[in-house]
């Protein structure tokens, strides 16, 4: 989000900010989109398995030289995992300093929320725990639930997922 200023130094918020949305279990869901470095279709050989990892890290992509774990998020929040159909996409981003890669049904874009245009966090939701959630937008004319990947995956464990990503093989 840029920020630019009045002829009286008083800041103003008028660009709002990026987030990129995403459906998941039949819901529409927006992360911060300067997170995001690269979405790529889900297809089946591009992830390899890793020994011991928990049931929702689906395995590990090599992308940028480095491998990364990939976490289906639908498993990830106790729900049925993500079919591998051809809307799946894994949305690759930086969080907590670490590159990891969510496995999610389908990207709807790309949509800038302004402050004054979201909504208060619903009391729950259906799908994400209510602590993670930072308020409603709307992304063509639908509610968008704007989460913080930050509450939801800490930093911890993040850095558990990409140490055990790393000692993955890959044929």
């Amino acid at each position: 989000m840029e920020t630019i200023y009045d002829s009286h130094g008083e800041a103003l918020d008028i660009l709002g900010q990026d987030f990129l949305a995403f459906d998941l279990a039949g819901r529409a869901y927006g992360v911060d989109y300067a997170a995001v470095e690269e979405i790529r279709r889900f297809e089946a050989g591009m992830i390899t398995g890793i020994q011991g990892a928990p049931a929702f890290v689906r395995g590990a992509g090599y992308i940028a030289g480095r491998h990364v774990p990939v976490l289906d998020l639908a498993s990830r929040l106790g729900q049925p995992p993500v079919d591998a159909r051809s809307q799946a996409r894994i949305i690759f981003l930086t969080l907590h300093g670490q590159l990891l890669g969510l496995l999610v049904d389908q990207v709807a874009g790309v949509t800038i929320q302004q402050a004054d245009d979201i909504s208060p966090p619903p009391a729950a939701d259906p799908v994400m725990p209510a602590a993670v959630i930072q308020g409603v937008g709307t992304h063509h004319n639908q509610p968008l639930v704007l989460v913080s990947l930050e509450q939801l995956i800490p930093s911890d464990e993040a850095a558990r997922l990409c140490e055990s990503a790393s000692q993955a093989k890959f044929a």
